[in-house]
């Protein structure tokens, strides 16, 4: 199943190629993708448990760019600025 990228594509501008070839070949990479578009829809449909999902939208962020640090050889990343939302 291809990738619903738009949520990503909109976060991780610069880094989609990487993410949808990771995606196609990591099974738990790809279930963190698919977690962060399921948790950002439910955002986009204003359910009450906003600052859970919130919450977990940063939780996510956080594995993907990890997953994307180790991918690239970055063992030890630098911290990177989070978005609001």
């Amino acid at each position: 199943m291809p990738i619903p990228a738009t949520d990503l594509a909109r976060l991780f501008e610069k880094d989609l190629d990487r993410i949808l070839r990771l995606y196609a070949e990591d099974e738990v990479f790809a279930e963190i993708c698919r977690d962060y578009v399921s948790v950002a829809r439910l955002k986009s449909e204003g359910s009450p448990a906003l600052p859970d999902i919130l919450d977990s939208l940063r939780g996510l962020e956080e594995e993907i760019r990890q997953r994307l640090d180790a991918e690239a050889g970055n063992t030890s990343p630098m911290p990177l600025p989070r978005r609001e939302t």
